[in-house]
């Protein structure tokens, strides 16, 4: 993948696929698709950034658990 200012990542919140828009030639692209993580018990696979190293990194989401407690030790 190429990290430049060309394209636009984006993925549509009703669509799981990531795409990117290329701005010089108005299309489209799919460049990732979580339907295997969706059938494999993912209940989200969201798009968070594309790393410098032009990777895409991806939010899953296996469910939503409640956290009855929490602590926290900040150092």
């Amino acid at each position: 993948m190429v990290h430049d200012s060309r394209f636009v990542f984006y993925q549509d919140i009703l669509d799981e696929p990531m795409r990117r828009f290329n701005i010089t030639t108005g299309s489209s692209e799919r460049i990732v698709d979580c339907r295997s993580l969706l059938e494999g018990g993912i209940q989200r696979c969201g798009f968070e950034a594309v790393m410098p190293d032009g990777l895409v990194a991806l939010r899953l989401t296996r469910g939503g658990h409640d956290v009855f407690s929490l602590e926290l030790h900040v150092r």
